[in-house]
C-alpha cells in the first residue's frame, strides 16, 4: 500500500498493535480541506502520513494512532446558515488514557474555533 505524504511517495507505516487501545468518535465543525490544513501544527511535530483523502498515521515511537475522516455534511441552525460538520474517529494503539487524553487536548486547542 502507498500513502502521500507533502513530500512524495513513501512506504505505507504499519499498525503496531492488532486492537486498538482506546477508540474516540468526535463532530467536527470542519470540512476536509479544511482539517488537512491545519494538520501539520495540530500534529506539533509528531510524524504523520495522510493516507488518501480522510486517513492519517500518527507515530509517536512505539505508538501509532489512526486518524479517519467520515463524510462531510452540514448543520443547519437556521435557514440562512448552515456549518460543516465532518466525524473524525481516533484510533490509539499503544497510548494509555493519559497519553490519548493529552492528544486530544492539544487537536482541541489547535482546531478551536473562536466566538463573539
Amino acid at each position: 500500500m502507498i500513502c502521500k505524504t507533502g513530500y512524495g511517495y513513501t512506504a505505507f507505516i504499519p499498525i503496531v498493535e492488532a486492537k486498538p487501545t482506546r477508540v474516540v468518535s468526535r463532530q467536527m465543525g470542519y470540512r476536509h480541506r479544511d482539517f488537512f490544513r491545519n494538520l501539520r501544527t495540530a500534529m506539533e511535530g509528531r510524524a504523520y502520513k495522510i493516507i488518501g483523502k480522510s486517513s492519517v498515521i500518527v507515530r509517536e515511537g512505539d505508538k501509532q494512532l489512526e486518524i479517519e475522516l467520515r463524510e462531510e455534511s452540514e448543520r443547519g441552525l437556521s435557514p440562512s446558515l448552515r456549518l460543516p460538520v465532518t466525524p473524525v474517529v481516533f484510533r490509539f494503539f499503544g497510548y494509555s488514557d493519559r497519553e490519548a487524553d493529552e492528544f486530544l487536548r492539544a487537536i482541541d486547542r489547535h482546531y478551536q474555533r473562536g466566538g463573539g
